[in-house]
């Protein structure tokens, strides 16, 4: 059975969603990339990079110099296992509802 129109972009509206919500279980509860028991699958650093400036996270799709180029001051801290894309935080951290103003915006 072919699937069209509506119908595809629903389904594939689902898949992604389902993909999202798998991925996000991968992130460590925190403040940082890590915790005591596991490294974000998604935080990489690029070599290509000049240093505090050279992490990347493929959960946003973003690195650093991203992130540098849309805040002012600079505040990408991703080099330093900063989380940024504001996932599974800690209650009580000190960023609140930043993430939601400009740094993780998945199309």
């Amino acid at each position: 059975m072919k699937i069209k129109g509506i119908e595809r972009f629903i389904t594939n509206e689902r898949r992604n969603n389902v993909n999202i919500e798998q991925k996000k279980k991968l992130i460590p509860q925190g403040s940082y990339c890590y915790n005591e028991d596991k490294l974000c699958p998604f935080w990489s650093v690029r070599e290509d990079r000049p240093a505090y400036e050279n992490g990347y996270c493929s959960y946003m799709e973003k690195g650093d110099w991203d992130i540098n180029k849309e805040s002012t001051p600079e505040t990408g801290l991703l080099w330093d296992q900063v989380k940024e894309c504001g996932e599974k935080l800690d209650q009580d951290d000190w960023r609140g509802n930043m993430f939601s103003s400009f740094h993780y915006k998945k199309d």
